[in-house]
């Protein structure tokens, strides 16, 4: 077995760079600044009722004391969460935070992978001006391990990292076109937290390469995903043998019984909504969320990983308890797309919307819930402008896209547009 220092030592240079910097610099916030931490764990931008890691220790006492864990609506989160996590909990609580840093680590290695194959793939029909954008794999995994909120949503240690990993290993094998990879990946992240069943179609595409899909790749794909969600869920259930395992974990996604605020905008709704309302609404919703994603991938079917970062965005933008997290995700995934940025009209508007409402939220929460001086609504309002931020990036990033398209496969129409400019 290859020792430690000789896997580190197959890492590319820069990545390493990379990634060294980033691990010092989680693992000296978490030795100095540990009541950032604590408040982190507790703070409802980053953590939700399915990723709280608080909430993972409540069940994993339940586990331990042989109590069903899922008695008590509290813990909703994976079933295989337990063993993974109870045998953390054996050494010093530093260890698993080095656990949600290697898991992080592991995310951007994944991402560097990731544009290493889309970046080898650049087809000759590239403006010239694309390559005055220098975009290195180790500047991809830079902006995922860099970002302030990538740091913070590790400091706060909420358990949506791992689908985080799920879903970007899911993509580099389907660029890879490692189809029963990608399909075993995606299994993953839709059994930890179901809405990535959304980037199965894209996937599928993208796992196709340049040829039609056939039926012939549709069928083997669905079959390794089934039998990876029925292998999940059998080993779930023969883990806890509890009747309440689906109730709740996709039963709390899909029906919104815990209703702890958080910057979705289903909390709000279901708080203030008469009961007999309630069934309607939960249907508008949920089918909202999902509406898009043929649409976007049969529309992107030749750009097929862009697809799947719209997706991303909506899932991000409607899925029933998102934080911070969510968004990290598929911002990272931004500049491997980075030709498209030149042709963003709302760059300045985006970035002040985005601070604004990550400013705001916090705020707002302090006024309604520790001061009494302000009320649900100001709070909402937060998580409103919050979403018209997701909202506005997703028409800016599709606008991009598609008028680059234009420019590339009809060169008039690019001079026309410079001409009226």
């Amino acid at each position: 077995m290859a020792s430690p220092n000789k896997l580190v030592d197959h890492l590319p240079r820069d990545f390493r760079k990379v990634a060294l910097g980033a691990i010092l610099v989680r693992m000296a916030m978490y030795w100095c600044l540990p009541g950032l931490v604590e408040v982190l764990q507790q703070r409802i931008e980053w953590v939700t009722p399915l990723t709280s890691y608080k909430r993972l220790t409540e069940g994993l006492f339940l586990y331990r004391s042989g109590i069903d864990p899922y008695d008590g609506n509290q813990y909703f989160q994976p079933a295989l969460y337990l063993p993974l996590f109870q045998t953390l909990a054996w050494f010093p609580t530093v260890v698993t935070f080095a656990f949600f840093v290697l898991l992080d680590v592991l995310v951007a290695w994944q991402l560097y992978q990731l544009a290493l194959t889309k970046f080898g793939r650049r087809d000759s029909s590239s403006f010239a001006e694309d390559q005055n954008l220098k975009v290195t794999p180790a500047a991809v995994a830079a902006c995922y391990l860099w970002n302030p909120l990538t740091i913070l949503s590790t400091l706060s240690q909420a358990t949506s990292l791992v689908n985080t990993l799920a879903v970007v290993c899911a993509l580099r094998h389907g660029l890879q076109g490692q189809r029963s990879y990608a399909m075993v990946w995606l299994a993953v992240a839709t059994y930890i937290s179901f809405y990535p069943v959304m980037l199965l179609v894209p996937l599928v595409f993208m796992s196709s390469g340049n040829q039609p899909l056939q039926l012939g790749n549709l069928v083997p794909c669905l079959k390794v995903f089934a039998l990876t969600m029925v292998t999940l869920l059998s080993a779930s259930y023969l883990l806890t043998l509890s009747p309440q395992l689906l109730s709740s974990t996709y039963g709390v996604i899909f029906t919104v019984t815990d209703l702890t605020p958080n910057l979705g905008v289903f909390w709000y709704f279901f708080i203030e909504m008469f009961d007999h309302f309630r069934a309607f609404f939960l249907i508008a919703f949920q089918l909202h969320t999902f509406i898009f994603a043929v649409p976007i991938s049969i529309r992107f079917r030749h750009q097929p990983l862009f697809a799947s970062i719209l997706l991303l965005g909506i899932i991000t933008l409607f899925k029933s308890y998102p934080s911070v997290s969510d968004m990290v995700l598929y911002l990272a995934l931004l500049p491997l797309y980075h030709e498209i940025f030149k042709y963003m009209r709302y760059s300045f508007l985006l970035v002040n919307a985005m601070i604004y409402a990550l400013v705001l939220a916090p705020l707002f929460w302090h006024l309604w819930i520790y001061q009494g001086s302000g009320n649900a609504n100001f709070f909402y309002a937060a998580t409103l402008v919050y979403a018209a931020f997701q909202i506005f990036l997703i028409i800016d990033l599709t606008q991009s896209q598609l008028r680059r398209d234009l420019e590339r496969d009809c060169p008039a129409v690019r001079s026309k547009i410079l001409m009226q400019e």
